[in-house]
């Protein structure tokens, strides 16, 4: 299993469950095992894929999965291995947003080509997509017709949700999400009419990324609104999650957002953007609350702050919802059966 730098500790927590399932399985780094052109570091792309030879050759592998259409899983492909990519987002949608945004320089647009050159070489040699929902899993088999493509999620860790704690305002209101993509990111400033309506509830916003100022300069000019920078996942994120009173997510990009997950792991209510694979991340009314384009976030955060017994309830059901769909144990026993199948 080749993940990325940011995805190695829930990949690496996957991996534990994967081997109580009866799967053997090892999990490396992806760039540190290969990587080439159009690394930023000229001095890769020179390199060989004499490491993964050498990994492949070790261990012979029944399957290598990658967690992203990269160099990682090329090099899988090459080497005539069963390739898995693990889809966590519209791979297709997300390049096209690169074009009119951050990749508009002519180097950035080489990089760019050579990038989606990559990916489309990587589904087209894959055994199978792992799409991580039901409505990505619809987009990738249009995307590529003919390829196996499974919904196939790995789940969330639900231990050590329930102690520790931070000090906020309170009434409060958590959003924890990237600023990577444009369009996810503007899908943020929807809540905006919400901080300005409810002055007395501080929102917190926890991430960071190249969109970040977009963020802060239309909602940071609220005295209500704080923004935390990126909370580390060890030792920040679930203590953060357990002292907020509701959890947030307005987004406009988003296949199976784990922080929502997460939220009500952690026993609190949600209120989250009616897109794209979100609303398979909750049920609308009794765990949160979804939010379709154009409509209120201050009606429903408001019902959900001023309501206590309503808060608990949620909270409740919430966490019985994940427990019940979205565990790693659950996932990692569904993954193995699906392997055999594969």
């Amino acid at each position: 299993m080749g993940g990325s730098r940011t995805k190695l500790i829930k990949l690496a927590q996957f991996c534990a469950h994967l081997r109580k399932a009866g799967v053997e399985c090892r999990l490396v780094r992806d760039d540190a095992v290969y990587r080439a052109f159009p690394s930023r570091r000229p001095a890769d792309w020179f390199s060989t894929r004499s490491k993964f030879k050498k990994l492949a050759s070790r261990y012979g592998p029944d399957f290598v999965l990658a967690d992203r259409p990269g160099h990682f899983a090329r090099a899988a492909a090459a080497e005539g291995l069963p390739l898995l990519i693990y889809l966590k987002g519209d791979w297709w949608a997300e390049r096209s947003a690169d074009r009119q945004t951050l990749y508009r320089s002519p180097h950035m647009r080489a990089a760019l080509w050579q990038w989606q050159r990559i990916g489309r070489e990587c589904f087209a040699k894959a055994r199978a997509v792992l799409a991580v929902s039901e409505y990505l899993a619809r987009i990738a088999s249009r995307r590529c017709p003919g390829m196996t493509v499974v919904p196939s999620y790995i789940g969330v860790e639900t231990g050590g949700w329930d102690s520790g704690s931070v000090e906020l305002r309170h009434p409060c209101v958590g959003m924890v999400q990237s600023a990577v993509l444009h369009s996810k990111t503007q899908g943020m400033l929807a809540i905006e009419e919400a901080v300005r309506k409810m002055p007395r509830v501080t929102f917190y916003w926890a991430g960071d990324g190249p969109f970040r100022e977009s963020v802060l300069e239309r909602l940071g000019k609220y005295p209500n609104f704080a923004w935390l920078g990126p909370l580390d996942y060890r030792t920040e994120y679930k203590k953060f999650m357990r002292s907020i009173d509701a959890y947030c997510l307005p987004t406009g990009l988003d296949m199976l957002p784990a922080s929502l997950l997460e939220a009500q792991l952690a026993s609190k209510p949600v209120v989250a953007s009616a897109v794209c694979g979100v609303p398979e991340c909750l049920v609308d009314g009794k765990t949160g609350f979804l939010v379709k384009e154009g409509a209120s976030w201050h009606e429903k955060i408001s019902r959900v702050l001023q309501d206590e017994k309503l808060r608990g309830s949620m909270g409740r059901e919430g966490r019985r919802f994940v427990l019940r769909n979205y565990s790693m144990e659950a996932r990692a026993a569904a993954f193995a059966a699906q392997l055999r199948k594969l």
